[in-house]
């Protein structure tokens, strides 16, 4: 089976020109397919944006993103697609909901998508978890700018939103790559988190409560179970491999997300600006670990051993693998099961067995920011051979039921949604034995300027896939 060789990088906080040199200074000697860029990107295209970005003054730059979006002509050395984190440029993330061009060969992959790349199925989801605002509708664009509430408003709106988690709860078919900025809140238990405390001390009370990340991360990740999961924000690099022992049924998807909704409190790791998090980092440097740049992927197991950490053994099983309270008795139907996943039921035969979770560091000197993956092409997807990338299928069913039925989505909380019965519901009419004409959903090619573009991009998107439903 071919490989693709994928460059990932953690947080760009806008180096972008550093984050190209190496990434070119290693395609030069293998070829690299994709860049990853996993939020905080600062697509910052003028000073003008700084009112829509959570920064402190004091830190404020440029960065490098805007000789990108003015000059057409100055491109990524290899195409490169990138999530929001929680230090964007809002104004402009705002005008590409659904994804677009941020510049040439540079493409934002919207509040949450999933698209192919060269046989590759990619997922991704961004801005941070805040339980508060999962229900809560995001701002308005031209409310935002009619009454100049930006700043107002700065802190909040790369929350993740229920409207961003709804299409990406309902895929049932195989994911490759999933890409989040902040990391599902129970990936810390799989990995070495001893050397994780001798680099990040502060981390300890909220590992111990729980509280470290994304609780619908997490569920997303069981439940998804992809290939790998690459994440940033918390400024440090950490692996970790989660066993799966079977693909999650809808009963134990409900009863999850009520759980992890209701039993994980709202946590600040203070991490909001780069002032607070450099000054913790400066007063344990002694015990940071001596760290490279960038570092080529290999395939070691990395050490599980959590026995030393009493209190965490106390609440997992004999695997290490956390036990969610009401998933011990599925009572899913076999009927049930087949409604679930038939929509293209070849794609879910070889179920994953095992996620690899990888977070990456910032771009700073003798720190872990970027790491080469190397990640199995399905060699029958048209994306394959092709040079366009593709929106995915069944991503974008889920949009238009989105869409159709928003405003009822919208008066539920997200923790009583029935998965099931949506997905049946989308269902309804479709054919599942007929083919997917793949070229209905090829991403137009880059053209001259289209970045400047943002709701043209956007308009189009809206007119080819959501106006049928309104």
């Amino acid at each position: 089976m071919s490989k693709l060789r994928i460059a990932v990088q953690g947080c760009c906080h806008g180096e972008l020109n550093a984050i190209f040199n190496e990434v070119n200074r290693l395609n030069n000697k293998e070829k690299i397919d994709l860049l990853i860029i996993l939020g905080d990107f600062q697509s910052l295209r003028s000073r003008d944006d700084f009112n829509s970005i959570s920064i402190p003054p004091k830190y404020q730059k440029l960065g490098d993103f805007r000789q990108y979006y003015i000059d057409s002509n100055k491109r990524a050395p290899v195409p490169t697609i990138f999530i929001g984190g929680n230090h964007e440029s809002m104004k402009h993330l705002m005008l590409l909901p659904y994804g677009g061009y941020a510049a040439n060969e540079i493409y934002y992959l919207g509040y949450s998508n999933v698209i192919w790349f060269k046989g590759v199925r990619i997922g991704s989801l961004s801005g941070i978890y805040k339980k508060w605002d999962v229900d809560r509708v995001r701002p308005n664009y031209s409310d935002l700018e009619r009454f100049n509430t930006w700043q107002k408003n700065v802190r909040n709106l790369y929350h993740v939103r229920k409207h961003d988690l709804v299409p990406l709860f309902m895929i049932r078919q195989n994911v490759d790559l999933m890409l989040s900025h902040d990391w599902p809140s129970g990936v810390v238990y799989y990995g070495d988190m001893q050397r994780l405390l001798k680099f990040k001390p502060f981390f300890k009370n909220d590992i111990q409560a729980k509280e470290l990340g994304s609780p619908l991360n997490w569920q997303l990740l069981k439940d998804l179970q992809p290939k790998w999961w690459l994440s940033a924000h918390l400024h440090c690099r950490y692996e970790a491999r989660i066993r799966h022992t079977k693909r999650k049924t809808q009963e134990d998807t409900n009863v999850e997300k009520r759980t992890v909704l209701k039993n994980n409190a709202e946590i600040d790791l203070g991490l909001s600006s780069d002032e607070d998090t450099d000054a913790i980092e400066n007063k344990q440097s002694t015990g940071e670990m001596k760290q490279k740049g960038v570092i080529q992927k290999n395939s070691a197991e990395i050490s599980l051993d959590l026995s030393s950490d009493e209190e965490h053994a106390s609440t997992t099983n004999t695997l290490g693998h956390i036990q969610v309270p009401g998933n011990e008795n599925p009572t899913t139907t076999e009927e049930d099961k087949e409604i679930l996943y038939a929509e293209n039921s070849d794609h879910n035969k070889d179920r994953i067995d095992e996620t690899v979770f990888l977070s990456l560091d910032k771009c700073l000197p003798r720190r872990k920011w970027l790491e080469i993956i190397e990640v199995d092409a399905n060699e029958k997807h048209p994306s394959y051979k092709s040079d366009n990338v593709y929106w995915d299928c069944e991503f974008i069913r889920n949009l238009q039921y989105l869409e159709k039925h928003k405003e009822k989505i919208r008066e539920r909380p997200f923790n009583t949604l029935n998965w099931h019965e949506m997905i049946k519901e989308r269902s309804i009419g479709l054919n599942n034995d007929e083919e997917i004409d793949w070229s209905n959903f090829i991403i137009p090619r880059y053209e001259f300027d289209i970045q400047k573009k943002e709701v043209e991009q956007t308009r189009f998107f809206k007119d080819k896939f959501l106006r049928l439903h309104k």
